[in-house]
């Protein structure tokens, strides 16, 4: 009697775990939608709310956040991830890459804060700062958590690092929306261009992203063919300002393939330009 309750024991205790692995190991629930290129993020579609999943880069296998976007506030969703109603009305962004993606989509017009303006080349966002109708809320990696509160969008978009800073941490802490972007860890510009797709879930047009997107692979791919019959390789320069400082990397040309953190260029084997 005593080996037959142990052995039901030992039963229930390996049902247990095993229902806990399959559930840690379950990336998505729901219809996944078919990315072409893009690895750092997923969606998914059930009949009542959008599951959006951003993956750790850093560390594979895991995940770095996930969203649960309704346009009904009152649907129940899962607890192992936020809850963001949809389509957008506000957003504060501190990454001018994403502000391309929004113009596609025709939401420039959501953006009420920026970072780092004069790094921003937009002419409406630009526009916007000039006239106080979008805050500048200064240095991206020590951002003004005042006025973010002051201007409580409905979300901030930010970027993410392998290392927790503090201004992510305060960020954390205002209790708003924080959607991470990790599209420039893609290691393909196809595949950070379809994050187009991951910014237009966030605003109910994921029909018209999977468009632009189709689009842009077409161009790239086009433009890549004619590339590859060239017999020769133009010289570029490649840098940034940094501390009052232009960087300046060595001699450079355009590869169809990129392999560096810039995704455009890969190093030339010919001596520096300066």
């Amino acid at each position: 009697m005593t080996n037959r309750i142990l052995y039901i024991c030992l039963f229930v205790l390996l049902t247990a775990c095993g229902g806990k692995t399959k559930k840690e190991t379950v990336l998505q629930e729901g219809t996944p939608v078919s990315l072409s290129q893009a690895q750092g993020f997923g969606i998914a579609h059930t009949d009542t709310y959008t599951i959006v999943t951003v993956y750790n880069p850093w560390k594979p296998g895991e995940i770095y956040d996930k969203y649960y976007l309704v346009k009904d506030e009152t649907i129940a969703v899962p607890e192992d991830g936020h809850k963001i109603t949809i389509p957008l009305k506000s957003l504060m962004t501190n990454s001018a890459t994403h502000l391309g993606f929004l113009e596609l989509l025709g939401e420039l017009d959501k953006v009420t804060g920026v970072c780092n303006s004069d790094y921003i080349y937009n002419p409406a966002i630009l526009k916007g700062v000039e006239k106080g109708q979008i805050k500048d809320l200064g240095d991206a990696f020590n951002l003004d958590i005042e006025n973010l509160l002051l201007l409580h969008p409905q979300a901030v978009m930010t970027t993410a690092y392998n290392t927790e800073d503090e201004n992510s941490k305060r960020m954390r802490q205002t209790g708003l929306n924080i959607i991470y972007n990790i599209e420039w860890q893609e290691p393909t510009l196809l595949g950070r261009a379809e994050w187009i797709k991951f910014i237009g879930a966030f605003f109910d047009k994921e029909a018209l992203a999977d468009s632009i997107y189709t689009g842009i692979e077409q161009r790239y791919n086009d433009s890549k063919m004619k590339a590859l019959v060239l017999s020769y390789a133009p010289s570029i320069f490649s840098g940034q300002d940094y501390q009052v400082v232009k960087v300046i990397q060595p001699n450079c040309f355009v590869m169809p393939e990129p392999r560096t953190n810039t995704h455009k260029i890969q190093p030339a084997p010919a001596s520096p330009a300066i």
